[in-house]
This record gives C-alpha cells, sequence and structure tokens, in this order.
C-alpha cells in the first residue's frame, strides 16, 4: 500500500512565539514534517528590496519543494496567503 502523508502548517510570515522572523527554523520544521504534499498559510512573499520576505522562494529552495502560490493578497511586490509545496 502507498502512503501519501498530506500536512498542513500555518507559519505566521516565519514569525515564531518568541516573535522573531526565523524563515531557517520554518525550513527545518518543514524538513522534519516529511509530508509529501504540505499546504501553508500566511505566507509572505513580498520583495522588501532586500529579499527578506520572498518566503515562498526561500522556503522552496531550502526544503526541495516544489512551491506552488495560492495568493489571498496581491501586492505589486508580490503576494501573501497560501503556498503548496509538493
Amino acid at each position: 500500500m502507498t502512503i501519501l502523508r498530506i500536512s498542513t502548517y500555518n507559519i505566521h510570515k516565519c514569525v515564531g512565539l518568541d516573535r522573531r522572523r526565523d524563515p531557517e527554523r520554518i525550513a527545518t520544521v518543514i524538513g522534519e514534517i516529511n509530508a509529501d504534499v504540505i499546504g501553508l498559510q500566511e505566507v509572505d512573499n513580498r520583495s522588501d528590496g532586500r529579499g527578506e520576505s520572498a518566503q515562498m522562494d526561500f522556503l522552496a529552495e531550502k526544503t526541495g519543494y516544489k512551491a506552488l502560490p495560492g495568493p489571498t493578497i496581491k501586492h505589486t511586490s508580490g503576494h501573501y496567503g497560501n503556498v503548496l509545496l509538493t
């Protein structure tokens, strides 16, 4: 039997309970989940000029998943909302 592991994770713009923005920590947790498909919520993929807010692209690169955007808010600098990692 084939097992398909699906997960969901609200990343709160990569801000933890300690109120620090830490995309690296979020990437580590995603790796530990080890799901086949992960639905992320509250992903900020807007460019702030320094590349610090392009969370979808960063998380996809760090985890090896392919990212599919599901924006709930579109900005001229990018989007905010949901992302599906496969």
